[in-house]
């Protein structure tokens, strides 16, 4: 854990040259999440999304220490969420 804190704190914050590789990372990282979640027979995704820690409103790009991934999924009668730090 303290690993993953230390290098996103090592990219700061993505700027106008940078942001486009930012957004298309946070549309990978979805995308990553709903494929490899969706392989399984029994989980039942509701949503993957990038979202903003403090108000949980979905963001386009992924600022790092400062993005949470969320994914709520059924696993059988099991409703799951989770988030992370990204």
């Amino acid at each position: 854990y303290g690993r993953s804190v230390r290098y996103a704190a090592d990219f700061g914050v993505p700027d106008a040259a940078t942001r486009p590789l930012w957004r298309s990372f946070a549309s990978r990282l979805v995308a990553e999440a709903t494929h490899i979640l969706g392989q399984h027979r029994r989980i039942r995704l509701i949503h993957a999304s990038i979202v903003d820690p403090v108000t949980m409103e979905p963001m386009r790009e992924v600022v790092p220490g400062r993005t949470l991934i969320s994914i709520a999924a059924w696993l059988d009668e099991i409703r799951m969420t989770d988030n992370a730090v990204l």
